[in-house]
């Protein structure tokens, strides 16, 4: 299970109480069948998922990786993965920094997004 935060992140601390929480409860309720369950409780981590509006919103001014599902060049650029910075989002779409140039992607048409952290920093 993955818990996230809209306004500041998820810590350790957190995702060990949210585990003891859930814990008593399932215990508690007997919600599990046969009683054996193996939880597991984490942030999505420096590379996340971006795939709500406010993941994407969260995530301005930092590298991220796309994979569309549709080009958008038509026939002549079929380009669908690219990295960069993303600028702004903007409700149901994004600016991309591209190489150099700024790339106005539609969130409908992202299949995966996620951030892309620079270990070397």
């Amino acid at each position: 299970m993955f818990v996230d935060r809209e306004e500041k992140g998820v810590s350790i601390d957190d995702c060990a109480n949210i585990s003891r929480g859930l814990s008593l409860l399932l215990d508690v309720e007997d919600l599990v069948p046969g009683g054996r369950y193996h939880l597991e409780v984490s942030s999505p981590g420096l590379e996340r998922r971006l795939s709500k509006p406010w993941h994407f919103e969260k995530a301005e001014g930092q590298m991220i990786f796309l994979k569309l599902k549709s080009s958008l060049g038509g026939e002549t650029d079929l380009r669908k993965k690219f990295e960069g910075k993303l600028l702004r989002h903007l409700g149901d779409r994004i600016e991309l920094d591209f190489n150099g140039g700024v790339l106005t992607i539609a969130l409908e048409n992202i299949e995966k997004a996620q951030v892309l952290f620079d270990f070397d920093k």
